[in-house]
């Protein structure tokens, strides 16, 4: 216990492993970090780099979003996804994750994801927010959520097409603003023009077709599944790849609310663990009384 304790404070994690008539093998990774050096003309210090060690999170699912979603909504954690419970047990001894976390939203999954699990890695039940069915058909060449980085918009945006005319279309001015600044920080190639709602953005393509199109799913009026759709039903717009960009789902698209999340880990919850998870429960959550009408006198 003294010795996982003093890893667990560098920032590390220890296992065991056993084999029957050979005894035990207790193992460690611990984070390295290089040591900055300053010059003596230096009136500051470098900074010290961050520790490229991030625990890691594996999330069984079999659709690779919600590990993306959950990658830009978990700061500090390696987010990895895994598509078959198979591939669980060879992940945990790879890479030694923090927790598993399973997607129950479709119930694919079931007690087969859990076998020959290490008893000590702690496994998260739960309903993962769930993109429009129309997102996942093939019509959009990448999805992104906001809060949107510019590596990641790039990268989507490259692999979509070499250069060319971008249209942003997006009712958040700020937001069109900052993609604006990205793309002229990164020196794109092409023109770059934007729309503030779906019927602006119909006119604009149908005038000038461009290279690709960067579009949010939700705006009022014509939203961005049924900008989408019209451009799907147009001959001279099919073709141009669209890069969908996703705050929340629209509500119509919703999945209905998630009733449990649950925590188990096969060696035992302690009681300060218990407390824990107790605690940030009810950190986290607010009851939601409705109000019942009034049966009839």
């Amino acid at each position: 216990a003294i010795a996982k304790r003093f890893v667990q404070l560098h920032g590390g994690s220890i296992w065991a492993t056993s084999e029957v008539g050979r005894g035990s093998t207790f193992s460690f990774t611990l984070p390295l970090q290089e040591k900055g050096f300053s010059r003596l003309r230096q009136g500051t210090e470098a900074p010290m780099p961050r520790s490229p060690y991030l625990p890691c999170l594996l999330v069984l699912d079999d659709d690779s979003l919600s590990s993306t979603y959950l990658s830009r909504q978990l700061d500090g954690f390696d987010v990895v996804w895994v598509s078959e419970p198979a591939a669980l047990s060879g992940l945990c001894q790879e890479r030694h994750p923090h927790a598993i976390l399973i997607n129950e939203a479709k119930g694919r999954f079931g007690e087969a994801a859990l076998r020959e699990l290490p008893p000590g890695v702690p496994v998260l039940h739960c309903q993962l927010p769930s993109l429009p069915t129309v997102l996942r058909q093939g019509r959009f060449r990448a999805i992104l959520t906001k809060p949107v980085a510019a590596g990641a918009l790039l990268e989507a945006l490259r692999a979509a097409v070499p250069g060319g005319d971008i249209l942003i279309v997006d009712d958040d001015r700020g937001f069109v603003q900052l993609v604006l600044r990205m793309l002229q920080a990164a020196q794109w190639s092409g023109a770059i023009r934007w729309a503030y709602n779906g019927e602006e953005a119909l006119q604009k393509l149908r005038q000038s077709p461009p290279a690709v199109v960067l579009l949010d799913m939700v705006m009022p009026g014509l939203d961005g599944i049924g900008l989408a759709e019209t451009m799907s039903a147009e001959s001279n717009l099919a073709g141009i790849p669209i890069i969908a960009i996703t705050g929340a789902p629209p509500e119509e698209a919703r999945p209905a609310p998630a009733r449990s999340f649950s925590v188990e880990k096969a060696s035992g919850l302690r009681e300060k663990d218990t407390l824990g998870l107790i605690r940030a429960a009810l950190a986290c959550l607010r009851p939601d009384y409705v109000t019942l009408p009034q049966a009839p006198a």
